[in-house]
């Protein structure tokens, strides 16, 4: 199979060949020591608010205060980004650990939406054949049905999903590295059985789009880097233009890793209700219900004027 052609056509893929078993054990065992419940930021991805679980975490600042970038960086790693998207900047980097026995994902989008289902950012330069932003999500430990996996839909976003439409429900072991476009649509799912999960997200976007997230930290990494390591200095943002794109000399390489793109083995599930937890006891899951309800409605008008495009 082809890499970009599967993520231009399907979205998703999946790795197990990136990072080495006692390479991932290292990389839990710090997150674990030094993750802590967050105080401020967005309380409904992580912070236990609007329906959400109260996850620990760790953001990019302490991750490099650690010294654990050149870790997750590994050469595996810097090949499949420099194949996906050589003129890539990071977007997205922290830890995140879900608790166990719960029943809503660790994020639930704003307004409810298509069950959980979402995508991370509206591209209004979107376009099937090209890829805008992507996403490295790391399992830390395996992960299966219950365990609180990544949900994807494997088609593209210019095709809004109505509900009930097949999705993949991606399992794997500690180490597996799941390559998603998160302008597509995707979910978390809840982590129902005993044990937390632990999960490294990574994301990536074009050099040209404008994004604020860790605007200072980046720019001290790439000080940083900027005569240690070339690539990690490139995206961390050293040459950041947003009128043109912008690659990292001889960046380009054909990724030798071996992949698959996981079947369908699921359905998109609307979730009407919730139940509340010791770790989500302040949700009152009111507007989930109000606004899952008034998108079912339109969905089934959708049908019935064969709008759906």
């Amino acid at each position: 199979m082809d890499l970009i052609k599967t993520l231009q056509t399907r979205g998703i893929a999946v790795f197990e060949n990136i990072f080495k078993e006692d390479e991932i054990k290292f990389l839990r065992e710090n997150f674990i020591k030094n993750c802590d419940y967050a105080t401020q930021g967005d309380d409904r991805r992580y912070g236990g608010k609007g329906g959400t679980v109260k996850c620990k975490y760790l953001e990019l600042k302490g991750i490099y205060e650690l010294g654990l970038l050149e870790k997750i960086i590994n050469p595996n790693f810097k090949e499949l980004i420099k194949t996906i998207m050589p003129d890539g900047q990071v977007w997205r980097f922290y830890y995140i650990q879900s608790p166990p026995n719960q029943s809503r994902p660790h994020f639930i989008p704003k307004g409810g939406g298509i069950g959980d289902f979402h995508y991370d950012r509206k591209n209004p330069v979107y376009k099937d054949e090209r890829i805008d932003f992507v996403d490295f999500s790391i399992y830390l430990n395996d992960v299966g049905e219950h365990d609180g996996n990544y949900a994807f839909y494997p088609s593209s976003p210019t095709k809004k999903p109505l509900g009930f439409e097949k999705i993949i429900n991606v399992y794997g072991k500690a180490g597996t590295v799941i390559v998603s476009r998160v302008d597509w649509f995707h979910s978390a799912t809840p982590n129902i059985n005993q044990n937390p999960r632990h999960l490294l997200r990574v994301a990536l976007c074009k050099n040209f789009f404008d994004i604020d997230d860790y605007y200072d930290e980046r720019k001290t990494i790439s000080k940083y880097y900027k005569d240690k390591d070339e690539f990690l200095s490139f995206i961390f943002g050293s040459d950041r233009r947003w009128y043109k794109e912008v690659k990292l000399n001889g960046s380009e390489v054909n990724s030798t890793l071996k992949f698959t793109s996981p079947k369908t083995n699921g359905r998109i599930n609307f979730s009407l209700k919730g139940k509340t937890t010791d770790a989500n006891k302040d949700w009152n899951p009111r507007e989930i219900i109000e606004n899952s309800l008034i998108q079912v409605i339109k969905n089934f008008i959708k049908r019935l004027l064969n709008k759906h495009n």
